[in-house]
């Protein structure tokens, strides 16, 4: 039986063999050292150490990885503790190490630090799914591509993943809390990372220089001590869909915005702190819910910026705009109280209709459009430092353009807009960490409880001949819908007496000329009144207005040339039927469309004479060859009229 009791001291595994002494026991008290590094020549190519039924480690647990081994793992399938530090490192030597793998798959506490530190080529590691670090984390300094930490839910102190000169994709899908700062700092090929389930940083949040990383969201995320997304990839997207609040308490502490082209803060209510927006390429930046801001704002060398909304903010200490070129509205109608406000650039609109007291200075300098006159008449009297305004002085009624919005709660779900899903990834919620350069084998051990490749390449093919078969039924609708509106169906039997019934259709119309948009009714309708010619009429008639439109025919609208072919929304459109009578059982149901205009039971146009049509044409109603046929067939048109 082996001895477990090795109280301070380390016991060091060097050798194959060595494992044995304590892979028996239940706990080991002391500290154990696996030192893959200490005789590489003694381990194999894959070198190995299980330490089998142990459930607990007193001390320290320290792995040192050798480059010499192409594959170093270390097992522990009963391990749930570790009350010391957890170290997986390289010393003495910058040489690449090729793989290694960690599995702890009951591992659920380590109460120091946990560290995972060296050139690894491929890093892949296992925990069970709520493992809690008592002290920091920190990850850095790989070569793989590929990272994932699955299983991690909370740090107490610090977690940081930085260096790690290769990554290129990071997933960390169990981790709830931050207890104190969160960095993602220093990869020069990382374009996506993933934290799923990240809710709570309680210090600051730094996603720091990243310079391929262009799209990144924290899905989750409601609180942040402060928040800084900073010399990352150009015109990158930020997404912070539920954050809520941001700062510790101390209006000096700032959340920092830059290089970026897209923010989403559709949540953000309360910010104990600064906010700084700078060297953005956003236009329209708008924060719709945020009301207690107890730090400064600043908005600066932001070149594309129009826009700059603060609709609900009732109290801040400091308002700091310029170098924003294209800004020209500035609205934030509920601020009631401020220290100083210093705005400068060609802004054309300025609004604080709800501002009562400024403590300090007023200073604006907007262009030569922008109303000071309001600002003098209404502003000056509650400024208690420096009034100061350039722009315009002439006398003239101004009123809120916000529309009242101030005075709302606001819903969050009005702001947010979907994220990417090459952003937040799908993968998030996995036990396993891994991390590649290395091909995952299906009969891997752990509890994993993924596809295998024979099921996802089932899966894939699958999907793919259901696209094609999708494609192929599109198409064949496409075809068939062009072929229908030129139809003509002819039944066996002349019409009986045709009544004028008018056929309505839900439309939008478009009008090419003015590209204004109008709300309207698609309206149908024919009439008889000569043998020889039937008018269908059909024109774009506003549902407030259809009344006035019938009364004059809809004529009024201009319309430019004759159209063949398909119908066109918007374009009035009439299909006469002129010629001699050559045979009655030509003559029976015009299908247009989907719409039937003549009934294959009229018997009134068997009676009239029309048997037969020699010639089916639609004209434009505004073309002049319309004109002549209006004025030469007025019975036809007046029946029509009166139909609509």
């Amino acid at each position: 039986m082996a001895d477990c009791n090795i109280s301070s001291n380390y016991t060091i595994i060097d050798a194959p063999d060595d494992s044995k002494t304590v892979s028996t026991c239940d706990a080991i008290d002391g500290s154990l050292s696996l030192l893959f590094n200490s005789a590489p020549s003694a381990w194999p190519s894959e070198a190995s150490v299980d330490l089998g039924s142990v459930g607990s480690i007193e001390g320290d647990l320290v792995i040192y990885p050798s480059s010499q081994p192409e594959k170093t793992t270390a097992t522990a399938k009963s391990l749930k503790k570790v009350d010391g530090d957890l170290t997986i490192s390289v010393t003495g030597t910058t040489t690449s190490v090729k793989e290694v793998q960690i599995s702890f798959p009951a591992l659920e506490q380590v109460q120091k630090n946990y560290v995972i530190s060296g050139p690894y080529q491929s890093f892949t590691v296992e925990h069970a799914k709520s493992l809690t670090v008592g002290g920091l984390m920190r990850v850095s300094d790989l070569e793989s591509t590929d990272l994932s930490l699955g299983g991690v839910s909370s740090v107490k102190q610090d977690f940081s993943i930085n260096s790690n000169k290769n990554l290129q994709t990071l997933t960390v899908g169990d981790l709830t809390t931050a207890e104190k700062a969160f960095a993602l700092t220093a990869h020069s090929k990382l374009t996506k990372a993933t934290f799923a389930s990240l809710k709570t940083i309680k210090g600051d949040g730094t996603i720091y220089q990243n310079a391929a990383l262009t799209s990144f969201a924290l899905p989750a995320l409601e609180t942040a001590g402060t928040f800084s997304f900073t010399s990352n990839g150009a015109n990158a997207a930020l997404y912070l869909p539920k954050l809520q609040s941001l700062g510790s308490g101390n209006s000096s502490s700032t959340s920092t915005f830059d290089s970026l082209s897209k923010i989403q803060l559709a949540s953000l209510t309360t910010v104990k702190g600064a906010l700084a927006f700078q060297s953005t390429s956003i236009e329209d930046l708008t924060v719709p819910l945020l009301k207690n801001l107890n730090g400064s704002i600043t908005v600066q060398s932001n070149p594309s910026l129009t826009t700059l909304a603060l609709p609900r903010v009732s109290t801040l200490t400091d308002i700091f705009i310029k170098k924003n070129d294209k800004l020209t509205n500035f609205t934030a109608n509920a601020l009631k109280s401020v220290h100083s406000i210093s705005i400068s650039g060609s802004l054309t609109n300025v609004e604080f209709f709800g501002l009562k007291e400024v403590t300090g200075d007023f200073e604006v300098s907007g262009g030569s459009s922008m109303d000071c006159y309001w600002f003098q008449q209404n502003l000056k009297k509650i400024v208690k430092g420096k009034f100061n305004c350039v722009g315009n002085y002439d006398e003239k009624e101004r009123k809120s353009s916000t529309g009242g919005i101030e005075n709302t709660e606001g819903n969050p779900n009005d702001y947010m807009t979907d994220i990417p899903n090459d952003t937040t990834g799908t993968n998030g919620g996995s036990n396993n960490g891994g991390g590649s350069n290395s091909d995952n084998k299906d009969e891997a051990g752990g509890s994993g409880g993924g596809l295998s490749t024979g099921a996802k390449a089932g899966i894939g093919a699958g999907v793919g001949v259901a696209a094609l078969l999708v494609l192929a039924l599109l198409f064949w609708l496409w075809r068939k819908r062009r072929e229908e509106p030129s139809s003509l169906k002819l039944s066996d039997s002349p019409p009986p007496s045709l009544p004028v019934l008018p056929m309505m259709e839900k439309h939008t119309v478009i009008s090419s000329s003015s590209s204004e948009e109008v709300n309207s009714q698609y309206s149908s309708h024919y009439s008889v009144n000569n043998p020889n010619e039937v008018t269908m009429a059909s024109g774009a008639i506003n549902n407030n207005n259809s009344s006035n439109n019938s009364s004059n025919g809809g004529n009024n609208n201009s319309r430019s040339s004759i159209y063949e072919g398909d119908q066109k929304l918007g374009v009035y459109t009439t299909i006469e039927a002129t010629g001699e009578p050559s045979s009655p059982s030509q003559v029976g149901t015009l299908n247009f469309g989907r719409i039937s205009l003549l009934s294959s039971a009229s018997k009134r146009l068997s009676d009239k004479g029309m048997g037969a049509w020699k010639t089916i044409r639609r004209v434009s109603v505004s073309s002049g060859e319309e004109e002549a046929n209006t004025s030469n067939s007025g019975k036809s048109n007046k029946s029509g009229n009166a139909s609509s």
